[in-house]
């Protein structure tokens, strides 16, 4: 028996499968408009535009309640504007979304860590580094916690596991050098300081940490300009101007000393 080329017309859908493809396109529509408005607040978020990032987290929520991704972000913006009950409840929304998501549990732990619940945050930030052994963040996260604790030697080794995985990693960088600097270590903690503002030159904090150093050295003409620097990257930055103040005042008063009441950024 001789069969004929098959036919490559498909077969019409009848009611109930013309409904489910309705019902996929849209679902893929709202997915696509989601990850859309993700995309856009991480921009935002970067930018520190905060309160712009939140709503467009939120909007990407309204179209995809479901998605880790965005309940992450949306916590993770909202831990930076200090709406920490919110940003806990966001972060744990992810997590029951997609348990074994890293990151997520790596800044549920900067949010225990900022309302003083340390141990849930070593927890966390443990979780992120079992699930995610080569991801840096997390061992950065650690070491913020650690040295919160107390346990110096075990932050400094967290904060070096970071660099190991990530040797431009400007913010594990800047912390491992305020750490050494609060041990007294500052030739190494000014070296640190300046290989982050060598990777991010707009890192204020890494510029006001370096003042820091520089006064404490003795070097206050540098220290001011590491003010002044941090001060034109983020004006409203107020470690920057008390620290710049106090710079100022031992000018004036000809001392090299830092006074008892130091203020620093960690």
């Amino acid at each position: 028996m001789v069969r004929g080329p098959k036919s490559n017309r498909k077969m019409p859908m009848n009611r109930k499968q013309r409904r489910a493809s309705s019902r996929l396109e849209k679902r893929s529509a709202s997915s696509e408009r989601a990850m859309a408005h993700v995309d856009r607040g991480l921009v935002l978020s970067n930018e520190g535009r905060l309160e712009d990032a939140e709503a467009s987290y939120r909007r990407a929520l309204k179209l995809k309640p479901d998605y880790a991704v965005a309940h992450n972000n949306l916590g993770n913006v909202l831990w930076k504007q200090r709406r920490f009950e919110e940003a806990e409840t966001s972060c744990r929304s992810s997590l029951k979304l997609a348990p074994e998501f890293s990151l997520a549990h790596s800044n549920l732990g900067n949010i225990l860590r900022d309302q003083g619940r340390l141990e849930e945050a070593e927890f966390s930030c443990r979780r992120a580094i079992d699930l995610k052994p080569k991801f840096q963040i997390p061992y950065n996260n650690l070491g913020n916690v650690l040295k919160n604790q107390g346990r110096l030697k075990e932050a400094e080794a967290s904060y070096r596991r970071a660099l190991s995985l990530k040797w431009d990693y400007a913010l594990a960088h800047s912390n491992l050098g305020n750490l050494l600097w609060e041990q007294g270590r500052l030739e190494e903690s000014e070296d640190c300081c300046r290989r982050a503002i060598q990777l991010k030159p707009d890192y204020s904090e890494a510029h006001n940490n370096l003042g820091n150093i520089l006064r404490q050295r003795g070097n206050l003409e540098a220290s001011e300009a590491s003010y002044r620097g941090a001060l034109e990257l983020k004006p409203d930055y107020p470690t920057a101007h008390k620290t710049w103040v106090v710079s100022c005042e031992i000018n004036e008063n000809g001392r090299s000393r830092l006074p008892a009441t130091d203020v620093r950024s960690s």
